[in-house]
């Protein structure tokens, strides 16, 4: 038998492990979701295979927070499948490298990985267009090109305009003004890395110390009332993640 304890890897652990957090099956809009993301994984071209479970999490946590905010069934899970496929272009050839850097990013090599926003775009709407309805593929887009634009304002490049607005010119958008799919998978992306162990940083913080710094830059970085809402449906899901890491402990630990 191993030494230790399942819970004691628990204690030490947190949330930093990048853990698959199970579905409620029994919940029909995680059901739902848990449906359409099978469809879209299964997709060879699409590859998300390679994504792990980031992703996935804020996929579940994008679609609680919508449920929670009151959008209806299917919308909330359609804003799940935008949120899974929020970081296409971090896969494209032109940047993927700089996101296995172990180190920071120079503000060159960031000025290039942003880039990842429109060219996820680009890519959704190579693959998918000719399988989605276009308000559908309209929300991917716009999950992809706004969900890092800051609630007390930010620029979409010429690129990212004609995409989502057909406009030409860069495009500037402030609080409300940016799509909800947007604001809402900026919290959730945002939680999400601050709780987790990354190549690219030293350390992580707790989910205590994650909800302060989302409410300490509500209104600036994040939309206030979503931020609020998100830390009201975070008990539960943290609580999911706990058991399933206890789980994955507990078989690690069990004699041979």
């Amino acid at each position: 038998m191993k030494s230790g304890s399942g819970s004691q890897k628990i204690k030490e652990g947190g949330l930093h492990e990048d853990v698959y957090v199970p579905f409620d099956l029994n919940n029909p809009v995680e059901k739902a979701l848990f449906r359409k993301l099978g469809s879209v994984v299964s997709d060879d071209r699409s590859k998300l295979k390679e994504w792990g479970a980031h992703c996935w999490r804020v996929a579940l946590l994008t679609t609680l927070t919508a449920i929670a905010l009151g959008r209806p069934m299917d919308q909330a899970v359609d804003y799940g499948v935008a949120a899974y496929l929020h970081d296409l272009g971090k896969f494209d050839p032109e940047i993927a490298h700089l996101f296995r850097l172990m180190r920071k990013l120079t503000p060159e090599e960031k000025a290039q990985a942003d880039k990842h926003s429109y060219l996820g775009a680009l890519k959704a709407r190579r693959i998918y267009g000719d399988n989605y309805e276009p308000r559908k593929l309209r929300l991917i887009i716009t999950g992809h090109l706004t969900h890092h634009i800051h609630y007390g304002g930010g620029w979409l490049n010429e690129i990212s305009t004609s995409l989502l607005y057909q406009e030409s010119g860069p495009k500037f958008l402030q609080g409300k003004n940016i799509p909800r799919i947007g604001r809402i998978i900026h919290v959730a992306d945002s939680f999400d890395s601050m709780v987790r162990k990354r190549h690219y940083k030293t350390g992580f913080m707790s989910v205590e110390e994650s909800c302060a710094e989302l409410r300490k830059h509500a209104g600036d970085s994040f939309d206030p009332s979503i931020v609020e809402t998100f830390i009201q449906i975070l008990p539960k899901f943290v609580q999911r993640e706990q058991e399933e890491l206890l789980r994955q402990a507990e078989l690690e630990y069990r004699p041979a």
